[in-house]
Protein backbone atom coordinates (compact mmCIF):
# COMPACT_ATOMS: atom_id res chain seq x y z
CA UNK A 1 0.00 0.00 0.00
CA UNK A 2 1.36 3.40 -1.00
CA UNK A 3 0.97 6.79 0.63
CA UNK A 4 -0.71 9.13 -1.85
CA UNK A 5 -1.05 12.88 -1.65
CA UNK A 6 -4.39 13.79 -3.25
CA UNK A 7 -5.05 17.37 -4.29
CA UNK A 8 -7.88 19.06 -6.18
CA UNK A 9 -9.20 22.58 -5.63
CA UNK A 10 -9.24 23.15 -1.86
CA UNK A 11 -8.93 19.42 -1.11
CA UNK A 12 -5.52 18.25 0.14
CA UNK A 13 -5.47 14.86 1.85
CA UNK A 14 -2.78 12.22 2.35
CA UNK A 15 -4.11 8.65 2.25
CA UNK A 16 -2.81 5.09 2.19
CA UNK A 17 -4.26 3.16 -0.72
CA UNK A 18 -3.44 0.67 -3.45
CA UNK A 19 -4.04 2.84 -6.50
CA UNK A 20 -4.62 6.51 -7.48
CA UNK A 21 -8.35 6.35 -8.34
CA UNK A 22 -9.38 4.79 -5.05
CA UNK A 23 -7.07 7.23 -3.25
CA UNK A 24 -9.23 10.03 -4.69
CA UNK A 25 -12.48 8.48 -3.48
CA UNK A 26 -10.96 7.77 -0.08
CA UNK A 27 -9.70 11.37 0.21
CA UNK A 28 -13.18 12.76 -0.44
CA UNK A 29 -14.76 10.43 2.11
CA UNK A 30 -12.10 11.25 4.72
CA UNK A 31 -12.53 15.00 4.20
CA UNK A 32 -16.34 14.78 4.41
CA UNK A 33 -16.14 12.67 7.59
CA UNK A 34 -13.60 15.03 9.17
CA UNK A 35 -15.76 18.06 8.39
CA UNK A 36 -18.76 16.27 9.93
CA UNK A 37 -16.86 15.26 13.09
CA UNK A 38 -15.42 18.74 13.53
CA UNK A 39 -18.84 20.31 13.05
CA UNK A 40 -17.77 22.19 9.95
CA UNK A 41 -20.37 20.69 7.63
CA UNK A 42 -20.92 24.14 6.14
CA UNK A 43 -17.42 24.03 4.65
CA UNK A 44 -17.56 23.53 0.94
CA UNK A 45 -15.23 21.19 -0.90
CA UNK A 46 -14.27 22.85 -4.15
CA UNK A 47 -12.73 20.54 -6.73
CA UNK A 48 -10.70 21.32 -9.80
CA UNK A 49 -11.16 19.53 -13.12
CA UNK A 50 -8.68 16.86 -12.03
CA UNK A 51 -7.24 15.28 -8.94
CA UNK A 52 -3.44 15.31 -8.82
CA UNK A 53 -2.24 12.16 -7.08
CA UNK A 54 1.42 11.83 -6.12
CA UNK A 55 3.65 9.86 -3.79
CA UNK A 56 6.04 12.76 -3.23
CA UNK A 57 3.93 15.46 -1.54
CA UNK A 58 1.38 18.05 -2.57
CA UNK A 59 2.32 19.73 -5.87
CA UNK A 60 0.99 23.11 -4.71
CA UNK A 61 3.68 23.12 -2.00
CA UNK A 62 6.42 22.95 -4.63
CA UNK A 63 8.37 25.94 -5.87
CA UNK A 64 7.85 26.16 -8.77
CA UNK A 65 4.49 24.36 -8.97
CA UNK A 66 5.18 21.36 -11.21
CA UNK A 67 3.82 17.92 -11.94
CA UNK A 68 6.43 15.22 -12.42
CA UNK A 69 6.33 12.17 -14.63
CA UNK A 70 4.90 9.19 -12.81
CA UNK A 71 2.33 11.33 -11.02
CA UNK A 72 -1.32 10.82 -11.82
CA UNK A 73 -4.13 13.05 -13.06
CA UNK A 74 -7.57 11.60 -12.32
CA UNK A 75 -10.66 13.26 -13.76
CA UNK A 76 -12.89 14.78 -11.06
CA UNK A 77 -15.87 13.89 -13.24
CA UNK A 78 -14.90 10.20 -13.14
CA UNK A 79 -14.48 10.26 -9.36
CA UNK A 80 -17.84 11.97 -8.82
CA UNK A 81 -19.48 9.52 -11.24
CA UNK A 82 -18.23 6.70 -9.01
CA UNK A 83 -20.22 8.14 -6.10
CA UNK A 84 -23.30 8.70 -8.26
CA UNK A 85 -23.26 5.03 -9.34
CA UNK A 86 -23.04 3.93 -5.68
CA UNK A 87 -26.05 5.94 -4.51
Amino acid sequence: MAKYYVESGNLKVAVDDNEPFSACTKALIMRAEADDILGSSSRTITLGDNFIVTETGFPSNREPYTIHSGEHLVSAEEVLSYFKRRS
